[in-house]
């Protein structure tokens, strides 16, 4: 991998930690009693609804997955013109 003009290496057993912590991440979100929905900040500033987990399902009443991939006023229409939107790009 380069990185401003300097070779920058990652050791095998590095990159195999690092798929291990992302594997622990995703069970702990997919388990979780929790409702959770991660976002991503577009340059925009908008913001796209990127993962979410069945507890977030069981909460929110939907299935969540099918607004992956939205913006979050796109998925949450009800939530347009409050405080939320604004509270979330501002975290």
């Amino acid at each position: 991998m380069k990185e401003r003009g300097k070779t920058k290496e990652l050791h095998m057993d590095e990159l195999g930690d690092l798929r291990d912590r992302v594997t622990q991440l995703e069970r702990t979100i997919d388990h979780s009693t929790a409702g959770i929905h991660i976002y991503q900040m577009e340059p925009d500033g908008r913001l796209i609804l990127i993962e979410t987990n069945a507890s977030a399902d069981q909460i929110l009443g939907f299935d969540n997955k099918n607004s992956v991939a939205s913006h979050f006023k796109e998925a949450f229409p009800p939530l347009t013109g409050t405080e939320v939107p604004e509270k979330g790009i501002a975290l």
